[in-house]
Parts: C-alpha cells; structure tokens; sequence
C-alpha cells in the first residue's frame, strides 16, 4: 500500500468472493463479489454499508466461463482504476479473502482439498501403495535437526511411527512467477503441481499470488476436523469414521506394509490415544450442558455436540471450543 500520506491518494480493497443461497431450496445460487475497504477503521470495515458490491456471478460457471467475467473487469474497470484512479484516488486491491474452495477457484487450482492444493509451496510426491499421502507432512517444514523428522517419535508416553525418516529439504515457497510457469504447463495438457489454469484475477493490475490467502476461520476448522478425526476416529455420528468402513481399512492397509502398528486395532484394542465411547459421551454431554448467549449459534443440538455430529461448528469461536473443553488427562494433546 506504500507509505501514510497527509492527504488520500489512494483506496486499498480487500476482494471477498463466497457462494450464498437465493432462493428457499438451500442451493449455492449465485456469488457476490464484493470488495472491502482497508482504509476504513476495522470494527467498520465489514459492515454492510460499507462493503462495495462488484459483481454477482453465477454458481454453475467454472474454469474460463468464469475467467471472462474477471478479465472484463480489469479492461474496462480495474486497469483504469489503477493506473489514473479517481480525481487522482488510485485504487489498489491488496488482498483478497477466501476460504479454501473460493482459493482453489480463484486461483484456479486442482482442488482445495488436494496434496497440491497448498497455494504457498512445492510438494514433491511419490505415490504409495495406496496413492495417497500420509498424515503428517508437516514434518517436511521443521528444522533439519528436529527430532520429529525421525521414523519413530517418543512424546508424552506415547510411539508415533511413520512410514519413513523425513530427509528432504523445506518446501520451496510458490511465487507470482513460479506460479504462472507452473500454469503455463498446465494449460497445455494436465494440472502441474495443482495448477488447472491461469487464475481468474492474472489480468488485474499489481495481481501477487502471495496475497491470495485463506481465512483463519476455515483453516482452524480444517484443523479441527482433523484432530477430531485423530482422537475419536470411530462411531456411528456424522464424518467419523467406523472401524469397519473401506475409508479406515485402506488407512490400516496402509500402516501394515509400512510396519506401522501392525498389530490388528478394532473397538476392542483402540489405538493408544483414541478416546473411549465413554470419554466421547462425557465431552458431549459437558458442550450440552453449557449456557451460551442469545446471540451465537449454539454448537449443540438436539443432544449432540460438535463431539458427534461435525456439522455443529460453524463460527469460528465455536470450532475453538474444542481446544478449550476439557479432555481426560491421558488424552491430553501437546500442540
């Protein structure tokens, strides 16, 4: 945004895009495009009234049926806007916020939910036997003399044990021309290293890959979705898992070629540090019994807790609850 001046020379926006329902069948209908006013003081800056709507798009359009609309803009709107501004106001776009679907999308990625998905690094991977990634990629991104990088990790009492000893270098970060390299390649054939395209918004003036980031809010319930999976990992509610299912067979096919706790684990011989059927029904009825103000939405209903139906959390103070309720001492998690 460059340094304060005493008088306004320029307007820095952040852009919002998300898919909303129009209509009573609870569909994704249409995605407003709006843009958010950094100049203005923080408690006002998200309010209705001084948000700025530009454009409302179709849901259904992907891929460079939506491009045009974004190339459209910076002809006639955005590169004029930039460059000469308005009785010499310039306009910048700074940013842009998203959650991990609007990211994918604008910048044209394979999929949010993807190994390449990640918009700020390079992932070299070689399939396993499953084809998928392991948990734990993390490693990858500490210090090359950090003890977690090793095959098996003692902490807190517990074995962790992973397929292999973590040996490569950091990730290297993605750029703004990295990034249009690794599009160029991919428009020619398949996806390279994510990349489907070029991103929707490449034509807009001062347009930076690294400024296109995710919310805190959607990144903490990924997070939360995982450590969810990881210490209750079975039952019968919502996105856990059963012992039985395909999706846990492949992940225990998984460990017993890599030598991974090869030792058979069902209901009656938990991995150490699941949560007992006991536990979970504890932590549910203690978020049930909870007193919660008039003005949130209440993450139980109907007797069940984000502890055994995902989908109640929502607001991102609610997913953080599940960080602050207590959990049985031996189950404790140092994070």
């Amino acid at each position: 945004m460059g340094p304060c001046t005493r008088t306004l020379s320029r307007i820095g926006l952040q852009y919002c895009v998300d898919g909303v329902s129009a209509f009573e069948n609870n569909s994704l209908s249409v995605k407003p495009a709006e843009f958010m006013i950094l100049n203005l003081p923080p408690e006002l800056r998200s309010q209705t009234k001084y948000m700025l709507l530009h454009m409302l798009l179709p849901s259904n359009l992907k891929g460079q049926q939506m491009k045009k609309y974004y190339d459209w803009s910076a002809n006639f709107e955005m590169s004029t806007l930039h460059s000469r501004g308005v009785d010499g106001v310039r306009v910048v776009v700074y940013s842009t916020s998203l959650d991990a679907p609007g990211r994918s999308e604008l910048l044209q990625m394979k999929s949010h939910s993807s190994y390449d998905a990640c918009p700020h690094c390079h992932h070299v991977f070689k399939p396993g036997i499953i084809q998928k990634p392991c948990y734990g990629g993390f490693r990858r991104f500490l210090p090359r003399d950090s003890h977690w990088r090793r095959r098996e990790v003692q902490a807190d009492g517990h074995t962790y044990v992973f397929a292999t000893n973590e040996t490569r270098s950091e990730a290297t970060r993605r750029t703004t021309q990295s990034a249009a390299e690794n599009c160029h390649l991919a428009t020619r054939s398949r996806p390279v290293r994510g990349h489907k395209g070029l991103p929707l918004m490449e034509r807009w003036p001062s347009f930076r890959w690294d400024m296109n980031i995710g919310e805190t809010m959607h990144d903490l319930k990924n997070f939360c979705d995982m450590l969810l999976k990881v210490i209750v990992g079975k039952g019968r509610y919502g996105m856990y898992q059963h012992w039985l299912s395909s999706y846990d067979a492949k992940h225990r096919l998984h460990c017993q070629v890599h030598n991974i706790f090869p030792q058979v684990h069902d209901e009656h011989n938990p991995l150490p540090w699941r949560l007992s059927r006991e536990d979970v029904d504890n932590l549910n009825n203690r978020v049930c019994r909870m007193s919660w103000p008039h003005y949130m939405d209440i993450p139980c209903r109907l007797g069940f807790s984000f502890w055994k139906k995902s989908d109640r959390m929502w607001k991102c103070a609610h997913k953080e609850m599940i960080l602050m309720v207590r959990v049985p001492y031996s189950h404790v998690f140092k994070i």
